[in-house]
């Protein structure tokens, strides 16, 4: 993917602030109430897309893969792991136990620490993890929520190279081409092959069509 700068809204304010702005607006937003329950701030990015999380130190790394595969990659229930200080958490989607993915994240995180997550080991997708900061927050409630993701970046169609008024909108997936719909028309892989352009690092990969947290928001 191309290097391409990305804004985001907060959830909390409303304000829309690029990727490397709103980490910092995150920690003093003012819509954000203070509390005596522990929750961390994480950041997890690959390329154009990141999202910016607060997880409660209840919540467990199961409950991260199922945000994470429920907004980002999912597309066929394949197996997911985290790399955590020398510790592989493997979760398995297919009911076997996992390696202490029940673990509590207020057990294995602190402020400062990067981490990975791969999901599919065939046609892998790898995020980076960094835990920005540990606060409190009235709820105490075992949850992951979205403080803010990137609006979906405007990809250059890789055949005529214009970004407007029509970015790419579909990619091949036979050549790996970001494609407009003029070139899309013309393109010579098999229309079967394409798969539309979403927001996502899994765009193009394995039959990936797309979030539910997507579809549930353009309903």
């Amino acid at each position: 993917m191309p290097k391409i700068q990305t804004t985001g809204i907060c959830r909390a304010c409303e304000d829309r602030l690029s990727m490397q702005v709103i980490g910092r607006h995150l920690a003093s937003c003012p819509k954000r109430p203070d509390g005596t329950f522990p929750v961390f701030d994480l950041r997890v990015y690959a390329g154009p897309f990141w999202l910016y999380l607060e997880a409660s130190a209840k919540a467990t790394l199961e409950d991260l893969d199922g945000l994470l595969r429920y907004t980002w990659v999912d597309c066929c229930g394949h197996l997911s792991a985290f790399d955590i200080a020398g510790t592989r958490y493997q979760a398995d989607t297919a009911g076997i136990d996992g390696m202490d993915t029940g673990v509590a994240l207020g057990r294995i995180l602190r402020p400062g620490l990067k981490f990975t997550y791969e999901y599919d080991f065939g046609t892998t997708t790898e995020l980076e993890i960094k835990v920005l900061s540990e606060r409190r927050e009235p709820s105490g409630k075992r949850t992951i929520s979205i403080l803010a993701r990137n609006d979906p970046p405007k990809f250059p169609c890789s055949a005529c190279q214009k970004p407007e008024p029509a970015p790419a909108k579909t990619i091949c997936t036979e050549c790996q081409t970001d494609l407009c719909g003029a070139c899309a028309k013309k393109h010579e892989c098999d229309e079967e092959l394409r798969l539309p352009l979403v927001n996502s690092p899994r765009a193009g990969v394995c039959g990936y069509t797309g979030s539910t947290e997507d579809e549930e928001a353009a309903e």
